[in-house]
């Protein structure tokens, strides 16, 4: 785990993060949602580039600015250059391939799929971070994974193998992503320097995939020129939103760890799938597996968070390092 300040160890701070990592994903996800489904503004790649590029022009003045960035960007960047450059390539990729596995597979086979993220974290932790889950720690894991998957389950699920094959893509590379990014906040970076950093380097992946594959640039113009005020009003908020979500995602990594922020991330699927049975009287239509995974994963999710401070035992440590 990295060094924590009393701050960011105290218990309303990290019930803050916590909050507002539900909030912003929440948020973000349905604006997402309903642009590019409901809206038809299918347009994911230029979308998910403007969102890196406007989080580090957004940030540049705090960067030049203040005493506590201003001077550490040389030593950052030849430090961690490397590890940067992955994560920032990744991270557009990953997101797009996750929104193309939509075109061939079913939304809750996706789901499913990604439900296996903590898990993946986890191994990719243990590579990188020199991190490896206890026996109890595991154990809460699995039973969040696949109590997910027991959530997320219909039995009516199809999809090409080609869509399971970009999803299952998606995943190992956000989970390699969020661990390594849990590995760089263990030393002297921190949410906003990453994000600054490693936006451009997303923004200049996904436009060469766009200037490659051309699919989406001439369909976004003509859309801007019939609906100006709705282009420029799903672009600006999802990127408000985005830089957010991207920085409190890195706070939320530093104070909970990789694993721990994968966790909360199926909490709060597993939750919005919930609210949402709620709100439109779904609820009669789910059968006793779909209540069990949902009782469970709020029970797991709860108690790998829980566990160290009641009983006093961690739910990782870290392995020595050569």
């Amino acid at each position: 785990m990295p060094e924590l300040s009393p701050l960011e160890r105290s218990t309303p701070f990290r019930t803050a993060v916590a909050v507002a990592y539900l909030l912003l994903n929440t948020s973000l996800n349905m604006l997402n949602r309903w642009a590019l489904g409901q809206y038809k503004f299918r347009f994911p790649m230029l979308l998910t580039s403007a969102h890196m590029i406007f989080g580090s022009v957004v940030l540049l003045p705090a960067m030049v600015m203040m005493e506590g960035y201003r001077g550490t960007h040389r030593a950052n960047l030849r430090k961690d250059w490397k590890a940067l450059l992955f994560i920032g390539a990744v991270n557009g990729p990953q997101i797009a391939l996750n929104n193309a596995s939509l075109v061939s597979i079913e939304l809750s086979l996706n789901q499913v799929i990604r439900a296996g993220i903590p898990v993946c974290v986890a191994c990719f932790a243990f590579c990188l971070e020199r991190r490896i889950p206890t026996e109890i720690g595991m154990a809460y894991l699995l039973l969040v994974t696949l109590s997910v998957m027991c959530v997320m389950f219909t039995g009516k699920e199809h999809g090409e193998w080609f869509g399971i094959a970009m999803c299952l893509t998606s995943v190992l590379m956000q989970s390699a992503q969020m661990s390594l990014s849990g590995k760089l906040m263990s030393g002297k970076l921190d949410s906003f320097q990453l994000n600054f950093y490693t936006g451009p380097i997303a923004f200049v992946v996904l436009i060469m995939m766009e200037l490659f594959m051309q699919q989406e640039s001439a369909g976004l113009y003509r859309f801007y020129t019939h609906k100006p005020g709705a282009t420029i009003g799903i672009m600006l908020g999802g990127c408000i939103l985005a830089l957010m979500y991207n920085v409190v995602l890195m706070q939320a990594v530093r104070t909970f760890s990789s694993v721990g922020t994968a966790v909360l991330g199926n909490f709060c699927t597993v939750m919005l799938i919930t609210a949402s049975a709620v709100l439109l009287g779904e609820l009669k239509d789910w059968g006793a597996t779909r209540y069990i995974g949902c009782v469970n994963t709020f029970v797991g999710a709860a108690a790998y968070g829980l566990h160290p401070k009641i009983f006093g035992m961690p739910v990782s440590r870290a392995l020595p390092r050569s």
